[in-house]
């Protein structure tokens, strides 16, 4: 006889539970509804129920009795318990997987598979126990299934969040018939017990409002919250996060448990952005306490989630106006570091990270970008924070389009941590640095086709100058994607202890081969292979010569005192009118911001030059030269000299004696390189001189003869009339006849333009009709046809033409 299955049915199932029902460790963890839709008792006891087509006895039940009619909720939460409360071994997934009921034999009950989910709504079958899944947002864990509710917006705020003076009523109102709006003012999740809304809500201080529709007793709405800012004092945009006050503190509180890491100490949130225009945005996200040693202090970062879990899938929106990137999955809420929590002397300033990505950004480095904004929690104000773009695969492939990247960071050891991908084409790269010497040009070549020399030269230089000692032995992100010919890169994070002693030895600490406790009483012999790859790469005269150049670059750029300075003002003025508000939340004078701040400012002044002496004792360069350099004409070309492409002229700046440098002569359209003037350099657009001393070079440019161009009628061909001017020539052949020919169809047809006889001194000819724009040009004997030799010095261009 056929085998009978019971009629046991998976009726309804919740896969992103963020305030729909808890269980009984107060958890809004996921859930499986079973119900009887037959007629008789059903003894579950060995059956099993998982999350994995492949191991059907994922997980067993108790023995226990569902009768006709009757639903058992199944807590998806890994807990696996069997007590009063029945909890699987394993969560559901809000992307989408399959969750199968079977028999103690292995027959199949009932089996689903989903795709992705939205949070506090389930899928369920209607009509109940027999009809397809559905999505609804009328939740009814172990009661009957009903039709969804109608559509249209559930609940609105007005006015919505925003800055306001004095006092406000907020009215609530929802296109849900029948339905309660209940909702809470202290930044907890709205609950059936929440209070319920007859009239509009008072609000008088700065509030986060959190409101949600009720039908029944169950939720008809997403959980919406709105931040209401009442006399603002402030001067920088908004952040409001929301959340009860047990994700916090407590037991399961992330604050309490700061040290605690992953999914499992992700807490539901719910955020508010408020631009100083009233712009801005509205997300619910997931939350968790964000990085290393700076996770003890009172003023935590933390960290932003934003997946289909908590309702949708993207943050969009443009947070970082310097950058086109307008969506994110995460984002951090950077306190500022460990730096930033000691207020009781001059580290602290808040500024030091995003300088140094301000700095490193004008040279086309890869930053993780930053907003300020004043950070609200549950309506009370936290401090001064910064946005952050959290470093990820999502990162990489916004900013530079890495598909398939490998994702590594250092921490104190010289294994990395992967991130993203594994260490297979790292370890390749890494072996070959650490035991090759790079003094042949082959072997430099080779390091070339492995890593991104420029980037990493930048990247050094950077650290270097801000003087860097938590580095390179740690807070370093390098990555690559993984297709053939791309190379590794370097990502500036964490650069939060610099700026402070200006005369720090970082060149020496950065290519130390041995502890250098005279820079660092905590240096530690074991991180010592972090500096070999500068040390590899300084063995080859090539790359030192680049080194040394791309330094003096950055100090003749982005490196000048003004500048820096000009830039570090800037954002120390964003900050300043809310450094009292900072100081008031964390007790703290004003004074020692601006004391961090004027340590800075010392920094920037005297840094440069105490860098180049180091340079010159490091590399034992005789000394430094000062390099002008002017063009005749600035409409007609310019010069760029090594990386540096100087858009005024004169430009001047200091670089090292015997380190040549490169220079090029770069005309503007319908114009020509002529000649240098002030050095005996060949009249080449690209040459390399040696600094012997201080030197000034003109670079002179001239116009070119332009070409008309005319269509003949008709036909379709083009001829180009006008001629090349300005072409001198002078021939040691006194008294001998001279022809020249051109030719503009390859040596086709040749066509004579002069036949005369030299004397002494130079001469010039012209082109009448030129059929192309380049052509051929043929000098013989008129006697005999036969040609001269250009190379014996029978005949000499004097001055070419770029059209010639």
């Amino acid at each position: 006889p056929p085998v009978q299955v019971p009629q046991i049915v998976i009726n309804e199932f919740l896969a992103s539970n963020n305030n729909v029902n808890a269980d009984e460790d107060g958890d809004y963890s996921d859930w499986i509804e079973l119900y009887n839709r037959g007629n008789e008792d059903v003894n579950l006891e060995n059956f099993t129920i998982t999350d994995d087509p492949d191991d059907k006895s994922q997980w067993k039940f108790p023995s226990v009795t569902l009768r006709p009619g009757d639903y058992l909720l199944v807590w998806a939460s890994k807990k696996n318990r069997k007590g009063s409360e029945l909890h699987t071994n394993f969560k559901l997934s809000a992307s989408g997987e399959f969750i199968g009921l079977y028999t103690p034999a292995g027959l199949v009950v009932d089996s689903v598979t989903f795709g992705l989910q939205e949070t506090d709504i389930s899928m369920a079958r209607i009509p109940n126990g027999s009809g397809d899944f559905v999505f609804t947002s009328r939740v009814t864990p172990e009661a009957e299934n009903k039709q969804a509710l109608p559509p249209g917006e559930a609940l609105s705020f007005n006015p919505e969040s925003g800055f306001y003076n004095g006092t406000i009523q907020v009215a609530l109102t929802t296109s849900i018939a029948g339905g309660q709006i209940r909702f809470t003012k202290d930044g907890s999740s709205v609950k059936p017990s929440s209070k319920l809304y007859t009239s509009p809500i008072e609000i008088s201080r700065t509030t986060v409002l959190r409101a949600r529709v009720f039908l029944n007793g169950e939720p008809a709405s997403d959980d919406i919250s709105h931040f209401y800012v009442i006399n603002y004092k402030g001067h920088l945009p908004v952040l409001s996060l929301a959340t009860d006050e047990s994700n916090l503190y407590g037991s399961r509180g992330i604050f309490d448990h700061y040290e605690k890491k992953g999914r499992d100490w992700e807490r539901p949130v719910s955020v508010n952005l408020i631009e100083l225009n009233g712009t801005g945005f509205r997300i619910n996200a997931g939350i968790r306490v964000h990085g290393q040693h700076s996770r003890s202090y009172p003023k935590k970062s933390v960290r932003l989630y934003f997946r289909s879990d908590y309702g949708t899938s993207k943050l969009h929106y443009k947070l970082f106006p310097k950058k086109n990137i307008d969506a994110f999955d995460k984002i951090v809420i950077h306190s500022g570091g460990s730096y930033d929590q000691y207020y009781d002397n001059d580290k602290w300033s808040l500024l030091r990270d995003p300088f140094c990505h301000e700095l490193w950004r004008e040279k086309g480095g890869n930053i993780a970008d930053y907003k300020p904004v004043l950070l609200y929690i549950n309506g009370d104000f936290w401090g001064i924070y910064h946005i952050r773009e959290r470093i990820d695969d999502h990162y990489l492939e916004d900013n530079y389009g890495a598909k398939n990247p490998d994702l590594l960071k250092y921490w104190h050891k010289e294994t990395p941590v992967v991130k993203e991908g594994d260490l297979r084409e790292w370890n390749e790269t890494w072996n070959f640095f650490k035991e090759n010497s790079l003094r042949s040009d082959s072997r430099y070549q080779q390091a070339q086709s492995l890593i991104n020399i420029d980037n990493f030269t930048d990247y050094q230089i950077l650290e270097i100058f801000a003087g860097h000692k938590d580095w390179p032995h740690n807070n370093v992100f390098f990555y690559r994607d993984n297709f053939p010919n791309e190379k590794w890169e370097w990502i500036l994070w964490d650069i939060e202890t610099v700026f402070r002693s200006y005369k720090i030895k970082t060149l020496e600490w950065a290519t130390r081969d041995e502890p250098r406790y005279d820079i660092s009483p905590h240096d530690d012999p074991g991180v010592l292979w972090s500096t070999i790859m500068l040390r590899r790469l300084l063995e080859n005269s090539d790359y030192k010569k680049l080194f040394i150049n791309r330094f003096a670059d950055f100090l003749n750029s982005v490196f000048i005192p003004s500048h820096m300075l000009g830039i570090f003002n800037q954002m120390a003025e964003k900050l300043e009118p809310d450094i009292p508000l900072e100081c008031d939340r964390w007790n703290v004078p004003v004074s020692q911001w601006y004391a961090g701040v004027n340590l800075i400012k010392t920094f920037i002044q005297r840094r440069p030059a105490e860098m180049r002496k180091q340079i010159i004792s490091y590399f034992k360069l005789p000394g430094q030269a000062t390099l002008q350099l002017n063009v005749n004409d600035e409409n007609m070309g310019r010069i760029r000299i090594n990386s540096l492409n100087p858009s005024n002229f004169p430009w001047s700046g200091i670089y090292f004696k015997n380190n040549p440098v490169t220079l090029e002569a770069i005309p503007k359209p319908n114009y020509r390189f002529v000649r240098w003037e002030g050095a005996n350099l060949p009249n080449e657009e690209l040459v390399e001189i040696n600094p012997t001393g201080s030197m000034n070079i003109t670079a002179v440019f001239a116009a070119s003869v332009p070409f008309i161009s005319v269509t003949y009628p008709n036909s379709g061909e083009t001829l180009i009339e006008g001629q090349i001017a300005n072409i001198r020539w002078s021939s040691s052949q006194a008294g001998t006849n001279v022809k020249i020919e051109f030719s503009s169809d390859n040596g086709a047809h040749w066509q004579v333009v002069a036949s005369e006889t030299p004397n002494d001194g130079s001469y010039q000819w012209v082109v009448p009709n030129i059929l192309s724009n380049q052509c051929l040009i043929k000098i013989s004997d008129a006697a005999d046809g036969d040609p001269f030799d250009v190379s014996d010095g029978a005949f000499s261009i004097i001055e070419p033409n770029n059209n010639a």
